[in-house]
This record gives structure tokens, C-alpha cells and sequence, in this order.
């Protein structure tokens, strides 16, 4: 018993960035990930400067910290 003939596939060239091809980025979904972005490293910043100002008033109180 013979194999059937079967057509091989045409070779395709690869792109350099296939994902990028597929879909465009959503600007609604870049627009809500900036923001959270922000938000973090603004509660960041403030627990950090809350940080700071309680050492120093360790510090003004006499405690090393």
C-alpha cells in the first residue's frame, strides 16, 4: 500500500516581533495600567514620606532609629 501524495506547506519567513503583529495594544487598557502606575508609586512616595517623618521625630525625641 502506497501513502497518499500530500502538498508540503509553503515556507513563511518569520517577522521580528510576531506578538506585535497579532493585536494592536488597547489605549483604554494602557490608559487604566498608567494610572494604576501612578496611583502606586504615588501611595509609594507617601508611605515613604510618613516613614520619614516618623524617624525624625524619633530622633528629635532622643531615640536612635
Amino acid at each position: 500500500m502506497q501513502a497518499h501524495p500530500t502538498a508540503r506547506p509553503e515556507p513563511v519567513a518569520a517577522t521580528g516581533n510576531a506578538l506585535a503583529d497579532v493585536a494592536a495594544p488597547c489605549p483604554i487598557l494602557a490608559a487604566v495600567k498608567d494610572r494604576a502606575k501612578a496611583l502606586k508609586k504615588m501611595r509609594r512616595h507617601e508611605n515613604k514620606r510618613l516613614f520619614f517623618g516618623w524617624c525624625s521625630c524619633l530622633h528629635a525625641l532622643g531615640f536612635s532609629f
